[in-house]
């Protein structure tokens, strides 16, 4: 009965020495699962990073390309074109004088046409369309000293 009890150590090696092979193989395994995992997510920043600098940069075109089509619709258009358009335009405007004199008759404030001839009473009618400037001469106060 003393070897009943007795511990046979070469059988537990064996179990031991199996079970550290085991273990040592799924290690590895994780291991190489960890590794692949993390090369996924390294290859998936870097795409997204490029992705990034790549809108980036496009976006920058676009920003430099309006900036220089606005300051040259603004400032670098040759003078000779704004001019050669605006005398174009400014002969186009130019109306001839008509070769029959065309006359309206005046009417009065009353709806009845008004005399031929200016009356003796009244000045005669002002063109609505002419503005008097005031003089630039010096006009003196006149009569009141201010105090």
């Amino acid at each position: 009965m003393a070897d009943d009890k007795r511990l046979n150590l070469d059988e537990d090696l064996e179990k031991l020495a199996g079970n550290l092979l085991d273990d040592v193989r799924a290690a590895t395994d994780q291991v190489k699962q960890r590794q692949a995992a993390a090369r996924q997510a390294e290859q998936l920043s870097a795409a997204k990073a490029k992705s990034r600098k790549l809108s980036a940069v496009m976006i920058a075109i676009g920003a430099a390309f309006v900036l220089l089509l606005s300051y040259w619709m603004v400032f670098a258009r040759p003078e000779s074109a704004g001019a050669d358009h605006a005398a174009k335009t400014a002969t186009l405007q130019v109306q001839q004088p008509p070769k029959v004199a065309i006359t309206c008759p005046r009417t009065s404030r009353y709806g009845r046409p008004a005399a031929a001839g200016p009356s003796a009473g009244t000045p005669p009618a002002r063109d609505s369309q002419l503005v008097e400037h005031p003089s630039d001469e010096y006009e003196p106060p006149s009569g009141d000293s201010g105090m």
